[in-house]
């Protein structure tokens, strides 16, 4: 079945991220501390529902574990000043999505959403 350019607008304005200005997700879970600064969270489910990773501002690139890979939905990094990015593939490749400080996104887009597989918090894409 052959899409109209317009159905393919359609279906590209759905899986847009919904990125908002200041990470306030309304939860606790993604707080800072005084020793280790502010850490970034990435949540099974939509609007911040089962946290199942965090990362502290500054760390390095890591592979998400076997059970956590391609679970990813929402995120959030209150950080005031540490990017950071999420990738599609193991290693850092793959697509490159970035995780930019005081931003969340409710949902990633349809066409990224539990596509996760290795991030960081020290620098953006």
């Amino acid at each position: 079945m052959k899409l109209t350019m317009m159905a393919w607008t359609a279906i590209a304005a759905l899986s847009v991220s919904l990125v908002s200005t200041s990470a306030v997700a309304g939860n606790s879970l993604c707080t800072r501390s005084a020793t280790n600064g502010y850490r970034a969270c990435v949540y099974v489910d939509a609007n911040w529902v089962g946290m199942f990773k965090y990362k502290w501002e500054g760390s390095g690139l890591t592979n998400v574990s076997n059970g956590d890979n391609d679970v990813m939905t929402s995120w959030e990094n209150p950080s005031r000043t540490r990017n950071g990015a999420w990738y599609e593939d193991a290693s850092g490749g793959g697509a490159c999505h970035n995780m930019l400080a005081q931003r969340e996104s409710s949902y990633v887009g349809w066409l990224s959403n539990d596509t996760m597989s290795s991030w960081r918090m020290n620098d953006a894409c």
